[in-house]
C-alpha cells in the first residue's frame, strides 16, 4: 500500500478517538501504524494544527504538549512490524520442538502485535512488555486489559533492573528499536563494552535482550543490517557469542517496511542461550561468522558486510544494488515480490533454523550425602561500593580482589603478607579520600595519611623498594601510592605532598615589586587597576602611584561607562576610540580631575586622534544578503518592499544555519526566482534560505540507477543567489539613511574599536639564559599575564616555544602560578623540554615522556605524580592530555548548558514553525536524546562518586598553555 501523509493522518487522529471510546463500546484491538512518521505532519501546519487540536480535546492542553514531545522522541527510532512479518516468526516458533516458553519478554512492544499474535499458541504464559512512549502505552494497555497474564511497563527497557519485572524469560522476541541514539543504564557500569554496547539504541537492545535469556532461552529479533554488516559492532557480536548461539538470520529487502516509508534493510536474528547445551563445531562456525565481517563489491562500492550473510546468501531475500537509504556508497536490498510472498520466503528459511535441547542439569546430592557433610560458613563473595575491577579488599579479615562481575575472588596469602597488603590498603583508601576532599577540610585526612605512610615506612621501607614495589601494584591503583615518593639523588623521599601539604593557591603578591610588575600582577589578579594593591605592593602612597603613572603613561584615565578607572596604555589606547576622544574633550575627571593638567589632556587626545580608525563605505563591505552583526528587521523589509514577501528568519545555533519562514508573498514577484529541476522544484524560500546560508543544493538527474550531478541546474540557482544579492544591494544604495545606518552599525560593532597591543618592553626574567627576547615575545608574555591567556599566533621558527618558558616564568615570579601546565605535540615534547631548560636551566619540569606514560596503570601513576609533587612546569602531549578527565559536576554543567541551547533551537522551530528538513529536524531530536543520556550517566557518577583515576581539577594547574592548539579546533565545548 502506497504511503500517504493524509491517511496517516487520519490513521493517527482515528487512533486517539479509539483509545478515547466509551468503555460501554466493543472491544477494538486499536492497530495503529506507530509514530515513525509524525515529523510528516509536524513539519505540515496544517496537520499539525488538526493533530494538535485533537491531542488537547482528548489529554487536555498542558498534558497534550507532553505527550506530543514523547512521540517525537519516540519517532526517532521506533517502527511497527507489518503483520506478515509478525505471522512468520510466530509461526517459527510454534514448530520448534520441545520450546514451550512460560515466560516472556517484549522490550520494545508497541501496539503489541507480536504480544497478540505470541498468544494464540501461548496463551498460558506470562508476558512482560516494556514501552516507554506515553500514548504508546496506553493504547498497549487498553489492547490487552482483558489479559492478566500481560504485564505492562510504560518504562524504557533500560528501566528492566529498577522494576519489579521478572529478569530473565524463557524466550525474547521484538523489533528493536534502531537508530544512533545513546542509552544509560546503570546496570552497564564497568562492563568492559559499555561505551560500544550504550553508543546507539540496537546494539543495546540487542545485548539486554540475550542477557536477559533463561540457560538454553530463545531469543528471535528484528534489526537493522548495520549490527551484523559493520565492523565497529564486531566486538559486540563476539562478546555475546561467549554466552549465546546465533541460530540463523534473515535478511529482509528493504521493501519489507514499506507501509512505515522507511526502506530500511532489515535482519531477523534467531538466538539461544549456550548454557547447558553441547557445543558442535558447525555451530562455532557459524558463531564466528555472526561476529566476523568482510569487505564486499556491490557495483563500484565497496562496502562491509556480514560473513555469515556472505556464506549463506540464500538467507539474504533479494538482490544486492548499489545505494543506501542514506548513502550511496552502501548498499541495499532488492525484492519486487509484496509482503505476502515475502512472508512465505521468511517462513521457509526460518523453517531450517533448530535450536538445541539442554543436555545436562545439576547433579543431585543424596539427602544423605548432605546431612554427612557439616554445613560451612556462608563466604561474603559480592562486593557493593566505590571500588571498582581490581582493587583489592579485605573482608572477616581475608583479602579479596573484585572481578567485573562485583564478585570477589579469594588469594590466599601468608600473615606477614596480609599485614603488609592490608596496610597498602589503608594507604590507599586513605589517599582516594584525600583526593576527593576540600582541601580547607582535609587536614585531618592528611594527617591520617602521613601517620601510615610514615609506619608503612618503618616497618616494611619504601613503597619503591623491590620488596614492596609487586604488593603495591597488586591493586590495579596500587601505582597511584607510588607518587607519595619521589626520587632525589638516586634515592627515594618523601613526595612534596607529605612535606609542605596544603600549598595554598597563590594570594599573595611578592613583598616588593616594581610599579611596572605590579601594575602586570593588580591586571591578572584582578583584571584591572587595584590602586590599594599597588600601593601595598610598592610601598608609596596612592597619591604618588597615580601622578608617577600619568606622568610616565603606564597608566591613563579610562572612561568605562559612568565611572572613571585607571588603565594601562594598551588598554586605553584599545576599544572604541571615537568614545574615549568625546569623554576627554568633555574635560570631567570626576575624583581624578586634580592629576589632570593642560599637557596631558592635549598629549592624550592627540595619540587617541592618531589611532582612530575610518569608516568604511557601504560599498566596500561586500554584504551579500544578510550578516550576522545587523538585525533580521533589514532584510525581511527588503524581502517585503522589493518582492512583497512577508518573511521572517532567524538563526539556528544547533545547526548554524538561517530558517525561513514565508507567511506570504506575490506570485508576480518571486515566480523569476522558481527552478524546476528534473527530480523536484524549488521556490522561492528555498532560493532565500539557500542564499543565506551561502548553500547551493546539490541536484541530480537522470533515473535511480543513473543519478549524476545536474550542473547547469545549480549554476541556476547560483545565478538566482546572485540576483537577490543585487536586489539586495541596490536596496540599500538608494536608501541613503539606511546605508549610513549600516556603515554606523559596522563601524560601532568592528572598526571603531581598535584591539589591544600589549607592551612588555620593561619585563624583566630571573634566571633567563642563552637568550635575550625579541619585544614581540615580551610582548606576548605582557598578554598572556594581563588576560590570564592569549591565543598566539606565529609561524614556525619565530619563538613560540620560548613566549610559554618567559610567560612560565614570569607567572612564577608573579606568584600568579606555581605549577603551569604546557601541552604539545608528542613528537615535539622532548624537544619542548630541551628548549625550556636552555632558557631556564633551574626550572622544576615533570615531563610525560612516552615511557612513563604508556599503559593505563602508568599514566594513572603519572597523575598521582603531578598531584603529589611541586614543579614550575607539567609538559606533555595531547594525545596524554586526553585522558586526564574533567570532574563529573563540570562536564554535568556543560552539557546542561548545551541541552538548554538544543531545547531554544527546538522550541523555536516548533513553535514559529519554520521549514527545516524532516532529516535535520531528527538530526536535533537524536542530539537531545543523546544529550540527556550522557547527562544521566554524568550524573550517576556523581552520585556514586565512581572517581576511576585523578581528574583535572585535582592536579592543581593554575595556568595551562597548549602548543599547536588547533588540533583542538573540533571541540564541542571551550573553556
Amino acid at each position: 500500500m502506497t504511503y500517504s501523509k493524509k491517511k496517516y493522518l487520519d490513521h493517527m487522529v482515528k487512533t486517539l478517538d479509539a483509545l478515547h471510546a466509551p468503555e460501554t463500546a466493543p472491544f477494538t484491538f486499536i492497530n495503529n501504524q506507530g509514530f515513525g512518521n509524525i515529523f510528516d505532519i509536524l513539519k505540515k501546519e496544517a496537520y499539525r494544527k488538526i493533530y494538535l487540536e485533537r491531542l488537547e480535546f482528548h489529554f487536555g492542553n498542558e498534558y497534550a504538549q507532553t505527550v506530543l514531545n514523547s512521540l517525537k522522541t519516540s519517532s526517532l527510532n521506533s517502527y511497527f512490524t507489518p503483520v506478515p512479518i509478525i505471522q512468520s516468526i510466530s509461526s517459527y516458533l510454534k514448530r520448534l520442538e520441545n520450546f514451550e516458553p512460560k515466560a516472556i519478554l517484549e522490550p520494545s512492544a508497541g501496539n503489541g502485535l507480536i504480544i497478540r499474535e505470541l498468544l494464540k499458541h501461548y496463551h498460558d504464559a506470562n508476558y512482560t512488555a516494556f514501552e516507554k512512549e506515553i500514548l504508546t502505552v496506553r493504547i498497549l494497555e487498553h489492547n490487552f486489559r482483558l489479559r492478566k497474564n500481560v504485564k505492562i511497563f510504560g518504562l524504557p527497557f533500560e528501566s528492566l533492573e529498577q522494576t519489579n519485572a521478572d529478569k530473565t524469560y524463557d524466550l525474547v522476541v521484538s523489533n528493536i528499536p534502531f537508530g544512533a541514539n545513546k542509552i544509560f543504564d546503570t546496570s552497564l557500569s564497568g562492563h568492559p563494552l559499555q561505551a560500544q554496547i550504550s553508543k546507539n539504541i540496537h546494539s543495546y537492545f540487542v545485548y539486554k535482550s540475550l542477557a536477559s535469556l533463561k540457560n538454553a532461552g530463545v531469543s528471535v529479533l528484528v534489526c537493522t543490517k548495520n549490527f551484523m554488516d559493520k565492523s565497529q559492532y564486531a566486538p559486540i557480536r563476539k562478546h555475546l557469542m561467549e554466552s549465546n548461539n546465533f541460530i540463523g538470520g534473515v535478511r529482509l529487502p528493504d521493501s519489507a517496511f514499506a507501509q512505515e516509508n522507511t526502506s530500511v534493510v532489515t535482519d531477523i536474528m534467531v538466538f539461544q542461550n549456550n548454557q547447558g547445551i553441547a557445543a558442535n563445531a558447525e555451530q562455532q562456525e557459524i558463531n564466528t561468522l555472526f561476529s566476523e565481517t568482510l569487505e564486499k563489491g556491490v557495483g563500484e562500492n565497496s562496502v562491509q558486510f556480514s560473513s555469515y550473510f556472505s556464506s549463506y546468501g540464500q538467507h539474504v531475500l533479494g538482490q544486492l544494488e548499489k545505494g543506501g537509504m542514506y548513502d550511496q556508497k552502501d548498499y541495499t536490498v532488492k525484492n519486487e515480490d509484496n509482503l505476502d510472498t515475502l512472508r512465505l520466503s521468511i517462513s521457509q528459511t526460518l523453517a531450517g533454523f533448530q535450536i538445541s535441547n539442554k543436555v545436562w542439569v545439576e547433579e543431585k546430592q543424596a539427602i544423605s550425602d548432605i546431612a554427612s557433610k557439616p554445613e560451612s560458613p556462608k563466604q561474603e563473595l559480592s562486593y557493593s561500593g566505590n571500588l571498582k575491577a581490581g582493587n583489592l579488599v579485605i573482608k572477616q579479615q581475608k583479602l579479596f580482589k573484585i572481578l567485573e562481575n562485583e564478585q570477589l575472588e579469594l588469594i590466599n596469602i601468608k600473615p606477614r603478607e596480609f599485614d603488609r597488603l592490608s596496610k597498602i590498603i589503608a594507604l590507599r583508601d586513605t589517599y582516594l579520600e584525600l583526593l576527593d576532599t576540600d582541601r580547607s577540610s582535609g587536614q585531618a585526612t592528611l594527617d591520617i595519611l602521613k601517620y601510615q605512610y610514615d609506619l608503612y615506612d618503618f616497618q616494611y621501607g619504601k613503597l619503591h623498594d623491590k620488596a614492596n614495589y609487586a604488593f603495591v601494584t597488586l591493586d590495579i591503583q596500587g601505582p597511584m601510592l607510588l607518587a607519595l615518593e619521589k626520587p632525589v639523588n638516586g634515592i627515594f623521599v618523601k613526595a612534596d605532598i607529605l612535606e609542605n601539604p596544603w600549598k595554598k593557591k597563590v594570594v599573595e603578591a611578592p613583598k616588593k615589586l616594581s610599579l611596572e610588575d605590579a601594575i602586570y600582577f593588580s591586571l591578572n589578579k584582578y583584571n584591572g587597576i587595584n590602586e590599594e594593591l599597588l600601593a601595598e605592593t610598592t610601598g608609596q602612597s596612592k597619591d604618588v602611584i597615580i601622578k608617577e603613572a600619568l606622568e610616565r603613561q603606564l597608566l591613563f584615565l579610562n572612561p568605562e561607562g559612568n565611572h572613571i578607572s585607571l588603565a594601562p596604555k594598551f588598554l586605553f589606547l584599545s576599544g572604541t576610540i571615537y568614545e574615549k576622544i568625546n569623554f576627554y574633550r568633555k574635560n570631567d575627571f570626576g575624583p581624578y580631575q586634580n592629576y589632570v593638567d593642560k599637557n596631558y589632556l592635549s598629549q592624550t587626545i592627540r595619540e587617541l586622534e592618531k589611532i582612530k580608525p575610518p569608516i568604511t563605505p557601504f560599498e566596500d563591505l561586500d554584504i551579500k544578503l544578510h550578516e550576522p552583526w545587523f538585525p533580521f528587521e533589514i532584510t525581511q523589509a527588503f524581502l517585503y518592499d522589493t518582492y512583497k514577501t512577508v518573511a521572517h528568519i532567524a538563526y539556528n545555533e544547533s545547526t548554524s544555519k538561517y530558517m525561513v519562514k514565508i507567511e506570504s508573498y506575490e506570485y508576480q514577484e518571486t515566480r523569476k526566482f522558481y527552478v524546476q529541476s528534473e527530480h523536484r522544484s524549488y521556490y522561492f524560500r528555498d532560493i532565500l534560505e539557500g542564499a543565506l546560508n551561502s548553500t547551493i543544493p546539490y541536484i541530480t538527474k537522470g533515473s535511480k540507477d543513473n543519478k549524476r550531478t545536474d550542473k547547469a541546474k545549480m549554476q541556476e540557482i547560483r545565478i538566482k543567489f546572485e540576483l537577490l544579492y543585487k536586489d539586495f544591494n541596490r536596496y540599500i544604495i538608494e536608501k541613503p539613511e539606511l546605508k549610513k545606518r549600516l556603515e554606523y552599525i559596522f563601524y560601532k560593532m568592528y572598526d571603531a574599536k581598535v584591539h589591544p597591543k600589549y607592551d612588555g618592553s620593561y619585563l624583566k626574567f630571573e634566571g633567563l639564559q642563552q637568550f635575550a627576547p625579541y619585544p614581540s615575545q615580551k610582548d606576548t608574555v605582557a598578554g598572556i599575564i594581563i588576560n590570564q591567556g592569549l591565543l598566539v599566533n606565529k609561524e614556525v621558527g619565530f619563538g613560540k616555544t620560548l613566549d610559554m618558558a618567559l610567560a612560565s616564568q614570569k607567572l612564577k615570579e608573579l606568584n600568579l602560578s606555581k605549577k603551569t601546565l604546557i601541552i604539545g605535540l608528542r613528537s615535539t615534547v622532548i624537544q619542548l623540554e630541551r628548549e625550556l631548560l636552555n632558557a631556564f636551566p633551574t626550572m622544576n619540569i615533570l615531563v610525560a615522556h612516552d615511557k612513563v606514560v604508556s599503559g593505563l596503570a602508568n599514566r594513572n601513576a603519572f597523575f598521582a605524580k603531578i598531584v603529589s609533587t611541586d614543579c614550575d612546569v607539567v609538559l606533555m602531549s595531547h594525545d596524554t592530555f586526553k585522558f586526564i578527565p574533567q570532574s563529573q559536576e563540570i562536564i554535568h554543567q556543560i552539557i546542561s548548558e548545551e541541552l538548554a541551547n538544543l531545547e531554544r533551537d527546538l522550541s523555536v522551530i516548533y513553535e514559529d514553525k519554520y521549514n527545516i528538513s524532516k532529516r535535520v529536524l531528527k538530526g536535533l531530536e537524536t542530539r537531545r536524546e543523546n544529550l540527556t543520556a550522557t547527562l544521566k550517566e554524568v550524573y550517576f557518577d556523581i552520585q556514586t562518586k565512581q572517581s576511576e583515576v585523578i581528574n583535572f581539577d585535582q592536579m592543581g594547574f593554575e595556568h595551562i598553555m597548549v602548543d599547536e592548539s588547533h588540533k583542538f579546533k573540533n571541540l564541542m565545548y571551550t573553556g
